[in-house]
């Protein structure tokens, strides 16, 4: 099951509620059921003079800060009406807890006013322990949101200037997608490739809709040069931009198309791959992974081809060509950060040791379990 359980951040003003509304307009059109509320300025003029509360079920709409109030509760010049919030979350609270995993609970924002109620304090607790939801995070200094901003087990996107348009075609193919999509994982010498090209082979026989593709990418604007570095051990920052940058290429003109269309998508090498060599360089992991799945939808399925390092290597000894990663000591560090890593996807575990044919038996019946 994908990580339906979305935090969107981003910097005041950067459009976080604006792409919010979009995602929820989309999903009610197809079908979603959805509970929660948006926060929206009210202006006089040119001038702001609060906020209000939204619920997106019914369109009721009350106070929750205005400017020029006494009160206890202030954010800025604003005074925060904490007991709408109250009454909001007291709502929602009781929707949550009779949920059967059907709704999909909207909060805008998790943001330095709403955290002035208690009832909003334990409904963002309850939904984070259960339910599917999508909600927006202010970057402030609150225990709970730091802790949200540091759980890997939710889907966290950074939205900037730079993804606005492209984010909300992203986040609806975690929650509607037609096709399938299958990773081929492993260390150097796993023999992910070969296995991933003869399992393409297989499900052509059965199915139309199948496609194979690899990352670094072979036809995009950045793979050639990616590749290039991969083999003369360049700048490592650079080759991190490069990866971001092939794998958003990929995404939008391929990955995103083909799911749309219904396609079984086999890839061989995805952000996981990224998270993990570019770990083992000395990059943040946490930060790794946000950066990616802010631009990559989830896999339905990892395939990880597990092999001994010394193994690998041996087969590794017979390339013409070897990248800069090909080093015991530096592929023992991968497989660390693999075996973290991984459990936050759904992985079929395969031993990459055995007969050939036999390994792609294996793969296939891991692959058709999960097939339309």
């Amino acid at each position: 099951m994908r990580r339906r359980r979305v935090v969107i951040t981003g910097k005041p003003g950067v459009g976080k509620t604006t792409l919010i509304g979009k995602l929820v307009f989309d999903l009610k059109n197809r079908g979603f059921k959805l509970k929660g509320f948006f926060t929206r300025e009210v202006r006089e003029g040119s001038r702001r003079i609060g906020f209000d509360i939204c619920d997106i079920g019914n369109g009721k709409v009350v106070p929750l800060a205005r400017v020029g109030l006494e009160g206890k509760f202030k954010v800025s010049k604003y005074t925060v009406f904490v007991s709408t919030v109250d009454e909001f979350s007291r709502i929602l609270l009781d929707e949550v807890d009779s949920d059967d995993g059907s709704t999909v609970f909207v909060i805008d924002e998790i943001g330095k006013m709403e955290l002035f109620s208690r009832e909003f304090r334990t409904l963002i607790e309850r939904l984070l322990r259960r339910g599917n939801f999508v909600v927006t995070a202010g970057i402030i200094n609150d225990p709970l949101n730091r802790r949200i901003m540091g759980d890997r087990s939710l889907l966290r996107v950074k939205l900037g200037e730079d993804n606005r348009d492209y984010l909300l075609d992203r986040l609806l193919v975690e929650f509607d997608r037609l096709g399938r999509l299958i990773v081929f994982e492993g260390i150097d010498g796993c023999g992910k490739t070969t296995i991933s090209k003869m399992v393409f082979e297989r499900l052509k026989v059965d199915y139309e809709k199948v496609v194979l593709r690899s990352e670094p990418t072979a036809d995009g604007p950045y793979g050639r040069a990616l590749k290039e570095l991969l083999l003369s051990g360049g700048d490592r920052k650079l080759l991190l931009d490069l990866f971001i940058k092939d794998r958003r290429w990929h995404v939008e003109n391929f990955i995103i198309p083909y799911l749309k269309k219904g396609y079984i998508v086999l890839l061989d090498r995805y952000y996981i791959s990224t998270i993990t060599y570019q770990g083992a360089q000395g990059f943040d992991v946490d930060d790794l992974i946000v950066r990616c799945e802010t631009i990559a939808p989830l896999p339905d399925r990892v395939i990880y081809l597990d092999i001994p390092v010394d193994v690998a290597l041996g087969r590794l000894n017979d390339r013409s060509q070897k990248t800069l990663f090909e080093r015991s000591e530096f592929l023992e560090k991968v497989k660390d950060i693999y075996r973290d890593v991984l459990s936050l996807f759904e992985v079929s575990y395969i031993d990459g040791t055995g007969n050939l044919e036999d390994i792609v038996d294996k793969v296939c019946s891991e692959v058709r379990k999960i097939l339309p």
